[in-house]
């Protein structure tokens, strides 16, 4: 069953496409724009093979996908769009036998759950303003295909992984509470290729202790009230923008914290007795110097900050970088 081609199909409305095991169920979506877009099983299990033909893509608020409903992405053509404007839940089967779904999230404050253990995609990206959480995880199931979160869209991950073989571009602000951190078992599980881009944002607000990766980051938020110690192989984590120190604390160990915006004031813009950097290792806090202003190292111990402050009048005719940890008992 279909909708015919002149139609109108309010954006407020909801369409239900409702059948059952014995009463199959088929849609032509090419190029349609729908409100609300619900696949529902009566009873058994509802097979569904909606048709979007290549060049037409499907655009929805919403998307839900019901228990007992196997969707196939079989009837998606190759390069075909299907654009959510909101929510996307799964509690149904995706069927990607002989198909792929490439899908784009332009809505503000929406979700992408269900309970699967994932969902997959070949491409999936957050456009415009779009700000998404993750209640299930994502899969990507094509190489060199893509997860991208544009300038100035949002994806709070929680938790959640990005899986599977495509790669990650972040352009935009990526929240993790996962305890591992970024790479490898935690957020960012795909074997693809993987870039935090310059201009991007990536906060890290587990409320329970999290790996802070080590890798170069543009700007770096920490929040959540816990410490977040540097982990990795490069032994270093590098910040080009700025380190927002809201609640919560960063660890370094034996690593090292470089600050590489030389800017006094708004590469550490903010810090307090409850978000600071703990320096309890031979790592040190690195920070780029060459301007005239105050730079402020908030390092301390694992009990009390201990900032030092070091002032120049006049910018410096060979910038350097100053180097600072506080050592117990010192």
């Amino acid at each position: 069953i279909g909708i015919y081609s002149k139609a109108t199909i309010s954006p407020f409305s909801t369409w239900i496409y409702r059948g059952s095991s014995t009463l199959a169920v088929s849609t032509l979506a090419s190029g349609r724009t729908y409100g609300h877009l619900r696949f529902e099983s009566t009873s058994g299990i509802l097979s569904m093979v909606p048709i979007i033909l290549s060049g037409n893509s499907l655009t929805v608020n919403d998307l839900y996908i019901g228990p007992n409903v196997d969707f196939s992405y079989s009837g998606i053509q190759t390069n075909t769009m299907v654009n959510i404007a909101g929510n996307m839940y799964v509690f149904g089967t995706l069927n990607t036998s002989g198909g792929t779904l490439i899908a784009s999230f332009t809505g503000a404050g929406k979700t992408i759950g269900g309970s699967v253990a994932s969902i997959p995609f070949e491409t999936i990206s957050f456009t415009g303003t779009a700000s998404y959480t993750l209640a299930t995880n994502i899969n990507l199931t094509t190489t060199n295909r893509y997860f991208t979160i544009s300038p100035f869209a949002t994806v709070d991950a929680g938790t959640q992984q990005i899986t599977g073989l495509g790669r990650i571009d972040v352009f935009g602000k990526l929240i993790t509470a996962h305890a591992q951190g970024l790479y490898s078992s935690g957020t960012f599980a795909s074997t693809g290729a993987i870039t935090v881009q310059p201009g991007s944002v990536i906060e890290y607000n587990s409320a329970l202790p999290q790996l802070f990766t080590d890798r170069d980051y543009s700007t770096v938020i920490i929040s959540g009230g816990s410490i977040k110690t540097i982990s990795g192989v490069n032994g270093f984590a590098s910040i080009s923008g700025q380190l927002i120190l809201n609640s919560g604390y960063i660890r370094l160990g034996n690593n090292t914290l470089i600050i590489d915006n030389p800017d006094p004031v708004n590469a550490i813009p903010v810090f307090s007795t409850t978000s600071y950097i703990i320096t309890d290792g031979t790592g040190t806090l690195n920070r780029s110097a060459g301007l005239a202003g105050s730079y402020v190292l908030p390092v301390g111990s694992a009990t009390s900050l201990e900032e030092a402050c070091i002032s120049f009048p006049v910018d410096l005719s060979s910038p350097s970088y100053l180097r600072g940890r506080f050592i117990t008992g010192a």
